[in-house]
């Protein structure tokens, strides 16, 4: 039932850390080019933990963040936003966010990436850095 959606409108990006996640961690990774495709994924099934790119056609991150927000179903999903221009109007529109883990610039460094998800409890794992 554990999953990871990773979310953002570069498909190259999101294969790397698909790739990444899966000989890592054997997880399952689910894949979202836009807001829009995410939040009809996550109405169907419910994500452990979301990476979510900002700037995105349609529906970009702020929005989905939002929605998220909105049902009481998910928003205690945990989402780390994934970003190439983080300004301070971005700031502004994820402030009190309760769902938001945290913010990463592009590029993302792997091993950064990696090591975040090894740590996290939101897969379910019996203690942080086990393999289920």
């Amino acid at each position: 039932m554990n999953y990871v959606l990773l979310v953002d409108d570069d498909i190259c990006f999101l294969n790397m850390l698909a790739i990444a996640l899966s000989k890592s961690f054997g997880i399952e990774v689910v894949l979202a080019l836009d807001g829009e495709e995410a939040l009809a994924i996550i109405e169907k099934r419910k994500p452990s933990l979301i990476f979510l790119d900002l700037m995105m056609p349609g529906f970009g991150g702020v929005e989905v963040m939002k929605r998220l927000a909105e049902s009481e179903e998910t928003r205690s999903i945990p989402v780390y936003v994934i970003t190439a221009l983080f300004d301070s109007a971005a700031a502004v529109s994820l402030k009190g966010m309760a769902n938001l883990r945290g913010i990463f610039g592009k590029p993302l460094r792997m091993a950064t990436f990696i090591s975040l998800v090894r740590q996290s409890e939101f897969l379910g794992w019996p203690s942080a850095g086990q393999r289920p």
